[in-house]
């Protein structure tokens, strides 16, 4: 290879590999828009879940894993854990729901009105 060849070369193996990162980027953002379509389970945003008007009100900490999803929080009400878990089961994916939402106690002072 002579000292002219050899910025050819670099120039070849530049845009290769720009084309084969660009493919490689490609194939990933789909195979995640295949696996999570919208993108429920990645981030941790549950947006049906807030926008329910039986859970809006409740602060719920919920995490998933594999179709696994857990609630956590403190509700004031007993009825509010099983609301919640509707909600919840209604999502595409779910596989299991672990409910560790605990009910707030009488003596508990509400600060929010």
């Amino acid at each position: 290879m002579g000292v002219a060849a050899a910025p050819k070369f670099r120039m070849k193996f530049l845009a290769l590999f720009l084309v084969a990162l660009a493919t490689l980027s490609f194939l990933y953002a789909a195979a995640l828009r295949i696996v999570d379509p919208r993108g429920d389970f990645g981030t941790a945003a549950f947006p049906v879940v807030e926008l329910d008007a039986r859970t809006e009100k409740m602060q719920l900490a919920i995490t998933a894993d594999q179709g696994v999803v857990t609630l956590a929080g403190i509700v004031d009400r007993s009825s509010e854990p099983v609301h919640a878990s509707e909600v919840v089961a209604a999502l595409p994916r779910v596989k299991e729901i672990k409910n560790e939402l605990r009910i707030a106690t009488a003596s508990r002072v509400k600060l929010d009105s």
